[in-house]
């Protein structure tokens, strides 16, 4: 940039030479920058552009196949999903030209929270309890209400603020709230996440997650009771094995084998569905769970 000579120099046919020189001025490109209030969500998107480029004349580009627009700081709506990319022109009062880019996305949001792992220590008289999540949709999460559940006895519900969870990134969390220990040592602990973002979870699936505190075989909390169409309860493994699970009416006949699976160490969900396979009259029976050379009997009453 800046004046420049130029010089000219013409050889005729016969040898003859001579030139002529003039000054140029080279005028700089113009500064070309701008932001967004955000770069993605779900339609319709609205959103407000903010140029920060030289003086000049400004077109906007939009990238939708919409008209283009000549406002210094314009908005735009985006009313269907697709990725865009808006470009920015400026022409600079010497007719110099030059642009910057930025991409839009614009998608159906996806609230995805999985719970990962969790751990629970005690401090003095309290269990204290962390979880480990991740962020598998498409939106920032900010907000989670968590239901923390120590062996089914003890529930605690938490609303997390300020996650500040991007897509695809993982975070351990510290609870604030903590259970008040005694001399006993409970089985599991569980960590529940109930609504993201104050919305329901696309996958639910993935929101809990319960680790076993002790090394013993015991089984938990069935529900519903009394059952209409199906029941589940939780057990404790020490180590991978098989799980057998038995029905019998309440003298002790009419064995029923309802389930026989393999578990891994920890803590498992088992479900059983009455309309499946397995029909049952309405009356009183036990469960039998047996691991190994252990058991553990459940009682429940079918409606």
């Amino acid at each position: 940039t800046g004046i420049q000579n130029t010089t000219l120099i013409a050889t005729s046919d016969f040898g003859c030479k001579d030139s002529i020189t003039k000054q140029i001025t080279i005028y700089p490109n113009p500064t070309v920058a701008f932001t967004s209030d955000i770069i993605y969500g779900a339609p319709p998107l609205a959103i407000n552009f903010d140029n920060t480029s030289s003086a000049g004349n400004y077109i906007w580009d939009f990238g939708d196949g919409s008209s283009t627009s000549s406002i210094t700081n314009p908005s735009h709506v985006y009313s269907d999903t697709g990725s865009y990319q808006v470009n920015l022109y400026v022409t600079s009062q010497y007719g110099c030209i030059d642009s910057a880019q930025l991409e839009i996305n614009v998608f159906e949001p996806i609230i995805d929270l999985s719970v990962i792992n969790n751990s629970i220590t005690r401090q003095g008289d309290q269990w204290l309890m962390k979880a480990l999540l991740r962020n598998n949709g498409n939106l920032l999460i900010n907000e989670v209400d968590a239901k923390l559940n120590l062996q089914g006895k003890s529930v605690l519900y938490e609303r997390i603020t300020s996650l500040n969870l991007l897509s695809g990134n993982t975070i351990e969390y510290q609870f604030k709230s903590s259970f008040d220990a005694n001399e006993n040592t409970p089985s599991y602990f569980c960590v529940e996440a109930t609504t993201v973002n104050d919305y329901a979870d696309r996958n639910s699936e993935n929101n809990s997650f319960c680790s076993t505190i002790t090394d013993k075989f015991g089984c938990y909390n069935l529900y519903p009771n009394p059952a209409t169409d199906y029941i589940s309860f939780g057990i404790t493994l020490p180590e991978d094995g098989i799980v057998e699970v038995q029905l019998f009416n309440e003298t002790g006949s009419d064995c029923l084998q309802l389930q026989s699976g393999y578990y891994a160490k920890g803590y498992s969900n088992i479900f059983l569905n009455f309309n499946q396979g397995t029909l049952i009259s309405s009356a009183t029976y036990f469960i039998k769970v047996r691991y190994k050379e252990e058991f553990n009997t459940l009682k429940f009453v079918k409606h």
